[in-house]
């Protein structure tokens, strides 16, 4: 075993943590990771809609990475976290499989979704191709929802179809983790 791969219990990954709603009690709650620019049009556009249609509050957090939320609020809680991905970029898989990486496996079963915020951009300005992207989506069991943050409409758009998902994920899908007693022995 070469040195390389012996890692100490201080150097492990740490993991963005599923917590139970009812343990933080938290409000509705979303987690934007991606490009500053375009988490903050999206989160305004996503709080729009959501203030226009429902009563109760939502808690939208914005991150550049999860190693970057997880050095900064490690116990936060979160129904659902949208990956941007800029697609211009060469190296945008391996920034989003590091993210999916550090993610806990109960946040990748219906938690997460993926968001291409750039649907306007040509295929020659592209980083990386839709096969590429497909191949990661499948690998990963995720959802992919294309649009166009730059723009208003299309931008309002997005943000409705990302509430609609996020609250039949919270409401009426996949039901909150609990945290359960370990049992001694």
């Amino acid at each position: 075993m070469s040195s390389s791969t012996i890692r100490s219990d201080s150097e492990e990954q740490k993991i963005f943590k599923c917590h139970s709603k009812a343990a933080t009690k938290q409000p509705f709650s979303l987690l934007i990771i991606g490009n500053t620019n375009w988490s903050s049009k999206l989160e305004y556009a996503m709080v729009d809609y959501h203030e226009n249609n429902h009563s109760h509050k939502i808690q939208v957090m914005k991150a550049n990475s999860i190693k970057s939320i997880l050095s900064t609020s490690p116990n936060i809680y979160t129904d659902l976290v949208i990956i941007l991905l800029d697609v211009r970029k060469n190296d945008c898989l391996v920034e989003l499989e590091l993210n999916l990486l550090s993610l806990e496996p109960a946040l990748l079963c219906g938690r997460t979704i993926l968001v291409n915020p750039r649907c306007d951009i040509n295929h020659k300005d592209m980083g990386i191709t839709y096969e590429n992207i497909d191949v990661l989506k499948r690998k990963y069991d995720l959802i992919i929802i294309h649009g166009n943050v730059d723009d208003y409409l299309s931008r309002m758009f997005l943000a409705r179809r990302i509430m609609v998902f996020a609250y039949k994920v919270n409401y009426n899908g996949i039901p909150n983790v609990l945290e359960l007693p370990v049992l001694k022995k």
